[in-house]
């Protein structure tokens, strides 16, 4: 190569620095036509050819957050550049066509970049191409056939793009081809059988697209040197090919989340040396094969959400298997030799039954243990206490009996929900000091709560909720600072309300409901009581006084919710998950999971009495109150039109009066509204989901009337029942309550009639005592 070639390799270079961002110019600031283009240029690679001349052969440029595009790069200049690598940097635009000028190209890695658009039909030219990387940036449109040119590529990594369009057959020529990735596309169609010509191929990825149709055996006829399939995440159907067991050295056999149906096969076991079997989330039926006690290396098998059935089998040794998740199938008979398990054994949502053997001990390892939802029977073991790696522990939904087991040392989440435990919670609760989550609702456990809580304790949520507890609400709960759920309710605990919950920064949900608490409700010198709680359910109760008007307006959790969010967001986590019991629109609903949209009060069935505090119209994000049973007295005030998100409003049951305010029409989500068995009079006002409402939502009120009682309204009643005009509503006071313009307008007609005349008895009989003395008993009625 002459003096003019390396001229215009550097002219080339610089030409394209010069069109770069002018960080990137910096970052290039060796590149000048002063320095040795070979030797102190950055990135650049030169080597000497049988004429003594230097040229470029390798440019490598990485994770230098160069920002341009390469529409300016001049590769036509680069005879003998063979590396190109601009590995994870800003560049963006089309990849060039003119890219497969650089003829001798054997390696090409423009990956975690912008690039976007198609890949190039033309980089098919580069027939030396052995290294071809594009992962991470924005390419659309298909893999271009020409990919079957490249007959020396043996890595193509083409994943996390937007590619499009099916899988050529084409792929089927790359010869050396080893390493394969196309995942998270969003490519279609079938794989083409074609891949199994593909006799080097060593890793097959194409997991998270939309490939459909079946697996093909073909896969099958690769090479003992193939290791990892990975076709998760597609809609791939049929059944699990046999011939995968053709795959001896196959370490990682990933097809779950798609729709493959049939039986697990049994010849999958010839692929002996596999590490790692994730096949969840299908339609597989059968039997788990017995031919699965020859797989000896074995470490992880993921088989949930299925629909396989029979006995797991008593011959595989779990002793090698550190984590099994058989969820979510119908597996019936004993478990498992438990005793075996090495690290996490899940397997709820089935039918096993019998007890939990006590060599549970010796699984000294284990760290998960989740058998919720079975039919499990007997007591648990206690040496489940003494399992110190254990983290997570799920017997909920069982049919358990006997005392609870003590709560591990290290110990994350611990429930045994929905039995029939008994006995006492042990104070083993307070030294765990991982301790996050701890429910045993729904048992008859007795005794006391344990108030042993440090202030250490990362305690998010205690749920105790139906059980036979009686005592105090333990003042030490105050020191879990990280509480978000406190379930005590329909327990038989006895004491005031514990006013100093209210400092606790991160309380969400409080219910304290069907318990013996009594007296009034106090709250605690915190300037801001109860920060974020969303769900109050103190109902049941013998609470007396007011309502807790000064918690209303500082429930900031209920206020100006913000709900434009893409994906629902849940109090809890998905390895454990909140619920609680509440009064739903008239009817007790278990919640599974709970919403963080979700705000509820519920006050029914005390002693309250007083008027309905107009402040609680600042919590326009509540879509649950119930006020219901109580001995509440006074109007309902109009001011709760601004709860626009309010679901289900129950006031029955108490002794208010007046009329129902016409702006509760403006309420469009409320779907159950309950104002029976009160004082209430005057007609019933019309329009928006008050048209919806029964005859059982204002019944016991003789002085209601109109639809859809039974009474009819008289003339009088019925115009005061008209929606008031805009400017009564932006008006707080009752003086134009219930009147229409046209009354208004009448009344002032004969007020002007009635004024001419009194005015001329006044000035005929002087002053009019009478009338003042009408006037000043009204004023004493009044006062």
């Amino acid at each position: 190569m002459s003096v003019l070639e390396a001229q215009k390799e550097a002219s080339a270079l610089l030409k394209w620095k010069s069109n770069l961002d002018s960080q990137s110019q910096l970052v290039l600031e060796s590149w000048d036509r002063e320095v040795d283009l070979c030797k102190r240029w950055t990135g650049v690679t030169c080597s000497n050819n049988s004429l003594s001349e230097s040229t470029v052969t390798s440019i490598i440029i990485t994770s230098s957050s160069l920002k341009g595009n390469l529409s300016y790069f001049d590769f036509a200049s680069f005879q003998n550049l063979q590396v190109l690598v601009l590995y994870n940097n800003s560049l963006f635009g089309p990849i060039p066509s003119n890219l497969s000028d650089a003829s001798q190209l054997k390696r090409l890695d423009l990956s975690l970049n912008h690039f976007s658009g198609p890949i190039p039909y033309e980089l098919g030219m580069l027939r030396h191409l052995e290294f071809l990387f594009l992962r991470s940036n924005s390419l659309t449109g298909d893999i271009p056939k020409s990919i079957g040119n490249l007959t020396n590529l043996a890595h193509l990594y083409l994943f996390e793009n937007y590619l499009s369009g099916t899988i050529p057959k084409e792929i089927g020529m790359l010869q050396c081809l080893q390493f394969l990735y196309l995942e998270t596309n969003s490519l279609t169609g079938e794989i083409p059988k074609s891949i199994g010509n593909l006799t080097n191929l060593v890793h097959l990825y194409l997991f998270q697209n939309s490939l459909s149709g079946t697996i093909p055996t073909e896969i099958g006829m690769l090479s003992r040197k193939f290791e990892n399939l990975d076709l998760s995440s597609n809609n791939l159907t049929g059944e699990i090919p046999s011939s995968l067991g053709n795959l001896t050295r196959m370490y990682f056999l990933y097809l779950y989340d798609n729709k493959l149906s049939g039986t697990i096969p049994s010849e999958l076991v010839g692929a002996y040396d596999l590490v790692d079997l994730q096949i969840s989330d299908n339609n597989l039926v059968g039997e788990i094969p017995d031919s699965f006690r020859n797989f000896t290396r074995l470490h992880r098998v993921y088989l949930f959400s299925n629909y396989l059935s029979g006995k797991f089998p008593k011959e595989i040794n779990l002793s090698n298997i550190r984590r099994l998740s058989i969820d979510n199938n119908m597996l019936s008979g004993p478990l498992p030799r438990v005793g075996e398990l090495t690290e996490t054994f899940s397997a709820s949502d089935n039918l096993f039954s019998g007890p939990i053997s006590p060599e549970i001990g010796n699984a000294s390892g284990l760290i998960e243990l989740s058998l919720s939802r079975n039919q499990l029977s007997g007591p648990i073991p206690n040496a489940i206490g003494n399992l110190t790696s254990l983290q997570f522990l799920n017997l909920g939904d069982n049919m358990f009996h006997g005392t609870l087991p003590n709560v591990p040392i290290n110990i994350v989440a611990y429930s045994i929900k929905n039995n029939t435990m008994e006995g006492e919670i042990h104070s083993s609760i307070c030294s765990s000091i991982f301790l996050v989550f701890f429910h045993v609702s729904n048992n008859m456990i007795s005794g006391v709560v344990p108030d042993c809580f440090k202030n250490d304790s990362e305690l998010t949520s205690l749920n105790l909720y139906e059980n036979r507890l009686q005592g105090l609400v333990p003042r030490s709960l105050q020191n879990c600072k990280s509480l978000q759920v406190l379930d005590l309710g329909k327990n038989m605990i006895s004491d005031v309300f514990p006013q100093w919950l209210d400092t606790l920064p991160q309380l969400q949900v409080l219910v304290l409901k069907s318990g013996s608490l009594h007296g009034p409700i106090n709250t605690s010198r915190s300037q801001l009581p109860f920060p974020k709680l969303r769900i109050l359910d103190i109902s049941g109760n013998l609470f007396t006084g007011h309502l807790p008007s000064n918690y209303f307006e500082n429930f900031k959790a209920m206020m100006d919710i913000n709900e434009v969010e893409r994906v629902p967001r849940y109090i809890g986590s998905e390895i454990y998950k909140e619920s609680v019991e509440l009064v739903v629109k008239g009817q007790e609903m278990k919640i599974d999971r709970i919403l963080t949209v979700l705000t509820a009060i519920d006050l029914s069935n005390n002693e309250f009495k007083g008027e309905i505090p107009d402040n609680i119209r600042t919590l326009n994000s509540l879509r649950y109150l119930n006020l219901s049973h109580n001995q509440l007295s006074g109007h309902i005030p109009k001011t709760l039109r601004n709860l626009t998100l309010l679901e289900s409003l129950d006031l029955s049951s108490n002794q208010v009066r007046g009329k129902i305010p016409p702006e509760l029409t403006r309420l469009t989500f409320m779907a159950v509204f309950n104002v029976s068995n009160n004082q209430l009079s005057g007609t019933i006002p019309q329009g928006g989901q008050f048209n919806t409402y029964e005859t059982n939502s204002y019944q016991g009120n003789p002085a209601l009337c109109g639809y859809p009682l039974p009474n009819k309204c008289r003339e009088n009643e019925v115009a005061t029942s008209l929606p008031s005009s805009p400017l009564q509503e932006d008006d707080d006071s009752t003086f134009f309550n219930g009147f229409t313009w046209q009354s208004v307008v009448l009344g002032y007609a004969c007020g002007i009639v009635l004024g001419i005349g009194f005015g001329c008895v006044m000035m005929i009989k002087g002053k009019p005592n009478w009338v003042l003395r009408l006037v000043n008993e009204r004023k004493l009625r009044d006062d």
